[in-house]
């Protein structure tokens, strides 16, 4: 800075005054350098561009390729992607005082032989049974680019250059087509998955050791499966020697997921050997055979010569991994020392592989085994086997699948471990009761299912674990009988499949008692609201569809955040000609939603189900009735939860009694996740905003900020100009 000083006399005196003059710093002009790592590449190869500047306010590129062009930072790098041709990079950098270019030309070698384009598409397994999946694979070279035909589960469209895709659950025959491209030519390769149709599924059936043996009668055991197959119909063929020149009836068993079976023979020669053999066969004609078991009638009446052979059943596997799995089974000795083990291998009709089998014991109980050395991504079949000195018995045939090396865990919130939903009990007498439960799995394995219960939480008793499915949900449900009459009992589902086992919520029910009688008309925890009626509802996922009435529930399959306010509508239709009366209508709400309010009837705590007495349902009569709940803040984010309706009724005609269940699914997420999804837009995933209207948002707020602070500047300003004028007065 300069300070400038003028002095001016006259006759009378003088006057001096001064001025400063202050030099600001001088601007220095912008300057750039560009440069590339390697400024000559091969045909399709690539490089990175490098640049810095000094004394700039801001950047921008022009030229080049892969988005190059556009706004740049004072200094950064740059990757260019693949190349085939020449191609110059520029950039200019500016301040107040000017700009500086420089730019840099990536030198391209002519590809002076271009090869034609390779690919090459395979499956992880070509043969599939109805509903299993597989995983596609394709590679290939010289390929700029690749596109997808035929398939399934949007196998259709633009594709890397190499990579898998994941073909979902598979109910036909599908071709996969891929074609890959360059500037020259294209070559392209399919795959074609074989699917077993739904109906060539073989059953399985297995002979059980023979019981209730006399002089003259005895009763044949077995055991059938459909495997999700047709209808599937069993018997026995029985005789004195291996022709069996006899057979019992033939008993349609439907769709069964496995069920017992039995036939009492009478008129038998006494102190006689007899064989037999349990047979089934489906719609399509595929019959199978079990294995052949024997039994001798008694000559005196005292069953001293019929010690009896082992039974054994198949449990899924457990813990697969991409090159292992726990083989698990469940033998009854029948007191007698027992050898048990398992025969498994690739294919349902060839178990060459078996596993130890030096196990022996008299003890009934559940066994497993462990094998390794598995491919990945490979289906195998296993069944379980015991004898003793008496007979040899085999298990039913399961399989599960190994991971793949390469897939990525695509189930819910990285786990495949299936869900078990208790659902709300049903058909409540005096000594019985029907026990509900929903199995949700992931990937369509084979998945079976039982409950636990007992007068207790601590449970104690088991029904039979049975096939229940391997669809994304599958209920299922098991009847108690001999049940004490007005005894609360407890009880949870349970779901187990390859992924783990897992457990549902423990509920309980009361049996009726005859003394006892319950006016649901008061209770202290009615809260009645005005009950619209839906006449138009879409939704129809989680409904159950009966012949009478029509059954569903709102927000089935959406996510519900901690702390969300959600209202339920269960929409209920008599769809049939027939008249309906003594309707109830159930509604249950798991732990994790706290209940608010209910548009009709009351809610019970106990249980923490709403209980809405509809009365009767004339045809064509419909309503519905709303639930508004709060997600807690403390439930475990990713749980699925299921809010289950029940609408029993009874027919006036004929005064049956039946019932409709329908449910809806949702998943828990976290409400921080909300928040800033509701900003995504503006933001994108950082911090800073992505997008012009991101920026625009920032600095209106910067602005108004300005403004605010200026505001409150001058007005405190002109309060203490106005306190002084005061003090002056």
């Amino acid at each position: 800075s300069k300070t400038y000083t003028l002095t001016c006399v006259n006759n009378s005196g003088s006057a001096t005054d001064t001025v400063t003059v202050n030099v600001g710093s001088q601007v220095l002009n912008p300057t750039v350098n560009i440069s590339a790592d390697d400024p000559n590449v091969a045909y399709n190869a690539s490089t990175y561009i490098r640049w810095s500047s000094t004394n700039a306010t801001s950047c921008s590129a022009s030229g080049g390729s892969n988005g190059w062009a556009g706004n740049k930072s004072f200094s950064g790098s740059f990757y260019t992607g693949s190349l085939y041709d020449n191609v110059t990079y520029t950039i200019r950098c500016s301040n107040d005082t000017g700009s500086a270019d420089d730019s840099i030309t990536i030198v391209v070698n002519e590809n002076e032989e271009e090869l034609n384009p390779t690919v090459d598409i395979t499956a992880s397994d070509q043969d599939l049974n109805y509903g299993d999946s597989t995983y596609i694979r394709w590679t290939s070279n010289n390929a700029t680019s690749c596109s997808a035909t035929g398939g399934t589960n949007s196998w259709s469209g633009t594709k890397s250059t190499s990579g898998s895709f994941y073909t979902g659950a598979l109910y036909d025959t599908e071709i996969y087509t891929i074609r890959c491209s360059n500037s020259s030519a294209s070559a392209s390769d399919s795959v074609t998955i074989y699917v077993e149709d739904e109906d060539d599924e073989q059953p399985t059936v297995n002979t059980r050791a023979a019981t209730n043996i006399d002089e003259e009668s005895a009763t044949l055991n077995g055991f059938v499966d459909s495997n999700g197959g047709s209808n599937v119909e069993a018997w026995f063929e029985w005789g004195t020697d291996n022709d069996y020149d006899n057979h019992t009836s033939h008993i349609n068993y439907g769709h069964t997921s496995g069920t017992d079976f039995d036939y009492d023979l009478d008129g038998l020669d006494s102190d006689e050997t007899y064989y037999f053999r349990a047979v089934a066969q489906n719609d399509s004609g595929e019959r199978v055979f079990g294995s052949q078991k024997s039994f001798r009638t008694d000559e005196d009446g005292n069953n001293n010569d019929n010690e009896e052979g082992p039974n054994v059943t198949t449990y899924s596997a457990t813990d697969v991994q991409n090159d292992s799995a726990i083989l698990n089974g469940y033998v009854d000795t029948n007191g007698t020392s027992t050898r048990r083990w398992f025969e498994w291998g690739t294919s349902r009709s060839s178990l060459s592989h078996e596993t130890d089998k030096s196990s022996k014991s008299t003890s009934s109980r559940n066994f497993e085994q462990s094998i390794d050395n598995l491919n990945p991504d490979t289906t195998y079949y296993f069944r379980a086997v015991a004898e003793n000195n008496n007979d040899i018995d085999y298990g039913n045939i399961l399989s599960f699948r190994t991971e793949s090396d390469y897939e990525d865990n695509a189930c819910d919130y990285g786990t495949c471990t299936p869900t078990a939903v208790t659902i709300m009990v049903s058909n409540v007498g005096q000594s019985s009761a029907r026990l509900n439960g929903l199995g949700l799995v992931n990937n369509n394995v084979y998945t079976t299912g039982y409950f636990e219960y007992g007068t207790t939480q601590a449970l104690g008793s088991v029904t039979i674990n049975k096939n229940i499915g391997s669809t994304q949900s599958n209920p299922f449900y098991e009847s108690l009988f001999n049940l004490v009459s007005g005894r609360i009992y407890y009880y949870q589902a349970v779901v187990i499949n390859q992924y783990g086992t897992s457990r549902g919520d423990i509920v309980s029910f009361r049996t009726t008692s005859p003394t006892v009688y319950i006016d649901t008309n008061t209770n202290t925890n009615t809260v009645y609201r005005n009950t619209t009626v839906v006449t138009n509802t879409n939704n129809t996922a989680g409904t159950s569809r009966p012949s009478l009435v029509l059954l569903n529930v709102s927000r089935d399959g959406e996510t519900i955040r901690r702390g969300d306010i959600i209202e339920y509508v269960v929409n209920y239709k008599n769809v049939s000609s027939k008249n309906l009366r003594d309707v109830v209508l159930r509604i249950s709400i798991p732990k994790e939603l706290e209940f608010m309010e209910a548009s009709r009837g009351y809610f019970s705590t106990e249980n923490s189900t709403v209980v809405a007495n509809i009365g009767n349902l004339d045809s064509q009569e419909e309503g519905s009735v709303n639930v508004r709940v709060q997600v807690t803040t403390d439930t475990e984010v990713g749980k699925i939860v299921v809010v289950t309706a029940n609408l029993a009724y009874t027919i006036i005609d004929n005064s049956a009694q039946e019932e409709v269940f329908a449910y809806s699914k949702n998943t828990i997420g976290d409400r921080e996740v909300v928040q800033q999804g509701a900003l995504a837009f503006l933001f994108g995933d950082g911090f800073l905003p992505n997008t012009l209207l991101g920026w625009l948002l920032i600095i209106l707020l910067i602005v108004l900020l300005i403004l605010a602070v200026r505001k409150a500047y001058y007005e405190s300003k002109t309060l203490a100009v106005s306190d002084a004028s005061k003090k002056h007065s």
